[in-house]
């Protein structure tokens, strides 16, 4: 991904959180930073967000250890949505005779 791209993004993933990018000291500690933490994103950490909050990604499952180690799993497609996938799923809740029943009554 390119830097430009990568900017882009991250300015995205930036307003939709409602945290300023601009670190000029307007913050209430002087850093700039409204929030009260400093963020660390690196390219990776940017794609999930911008997955999570653009619907792509969604959250599987959450294990927890005795550890306390946290492990997110998620998961999502990158495949648009056709209007043939969205009949394929109310077709798919039909039985066999129902679909061909549907099929032959258009025909004639």
């Amino acid at each position: 991904m390119s830097n430009d791209a990568m900017d882009k993004l991250m300015g995205f993933v930036m307003q939709q959180l409602g945290i300023s990018q601009d670190n000029s000291g307007g913050g209430q500690d002087g850093s700039g930073n409204n929030s009260g933490f400093s963020l660390n994103l690196n390219p990776q950490k940017v794609a999930v967000i911008a997955g999570i909050l653009a619907n792509v990604l969604e959250v599987q499952s959450i294990l927890i250890d005795r550890t306390q180690l946290v492990q997110i799993i998620l998961q999502g497609s990158l495949k648009r949505k056709t209007p043939l996938d969205d009949a394929m799923n109310v077709v798919g809740c039909c039985s066999f005779d129902q679909v061909m029943q549907a099929m032959l009554e258009r025909l004639s």
